[in-house]
């Protein structure tokens, strides 16, 4: 594996800050704005239904975009790998998989009191804003130009 030496220490900085504030502002989250706060009782008007469904893909939206950033910040973490298989197996796979388990301690904090183990279901949305983050993160290993080809690929 032939790796390339550049400084990594200032994405590790701000990946654990980042990390950091998504923890305390999940811990300070009060319970009134937790997720599933309405009832399925109150949903018998189309004018309720339509709020509903407002309400669920900001919330949806939100958590997509808010992990982003830890997604593109762990492949910069890492050392640069020029072959691509190896920057596969090792920076993306290693990427995904602390991604996962950083957004479950996050999700964790956000459902109770404390530290709560979140279900398989609740990491969805955010484990898909940090493979978009990683995708993003990758392209930027490649080059500055490449991550402007995010978008039309998106």
């Amino acid at each position: 594996m032939k790796t390339e030496k550049r400084r990594a220490w200032p994405a590790v900085v701000a990946l654990l800050a980042y990390s950091a504030l998504l923890i305390y502002l999940a811990a300070e989250r009060t319970t009134e704005s937790a997720p599933g706060g309405m009832s399925l009782l109150r949903l018998q008007s189309l004018g309720e239904v339509y709020d509903w469904i407002i309400n669920w893909s900001q919330r949806a939206l939100l958590d997509i975009v808010r992990f982003i950033p830890v997604g593109f910040l762990l492949p910069l973490a890492f050392p640069r790998v020029e072959r691509r298989s190896s920057r596969f197996f090792f920076v993306a796979v290693p990427t995904l998989l602390i991604s996962i388990v950083l957004s479950g301690v996050i999700l964790g904090f956000e459902l109770g009191y404390g530290w709560q183990m979140p279900g398989s279901l609740d990491i969805v949305l955010p484990g898909l804003g940090c493979v978009l983050g990683i995708w993003m993160g990758m392209s930027w290993l490649q080059g500055p130009a490449s991550l402007f080809m995010v978008l039309p690929k998106l």
